[in-house]
């Protein structure tokens, strides 16, 4: 993001100052596509496994809260849907 930023810079000061840039504009425009198509599937992979390491921590918590919680002691709450919103009675 930082080399996007510094392409605009170039650009913009070469032209308030009026000299001639050449080609560095483009050559810092094209590594920092490059590395932003490096760092991209970099963050998917980081997200898919924090999503696994969380849904694993649940897992291990609700076994554990299984194994050693009474069964009768607190009722079952409803179960959260996607967008935030309880049902409750209709439990699909």
């Amino acid at each position: 993001m930082g080399l996007f930023i510094l392409t605009s810079l170039v650009i913009g000061g070469s032209g308030i100052a009026g000299w001639d840039s050449g080609v560095l504009p483009i050559w810092l425009g094209i590594v920092g596509a490059s590395i932003l198509c490096y760092g991209a599937p970099l963050l998917t992979i980081e997200a898919r496994l924090s999503l696994e390491v969380t849904a694993g921590k649940i897992a291990f918590f609700a076994a554990l809260g299984a194994h050693y919680a009474p069964t009768n002691a607190v009722p079952a709450a409803p179960r959260a849907r996607f967008g935030g919103r309880l049902r409750r009675g209709n439990s699909r």
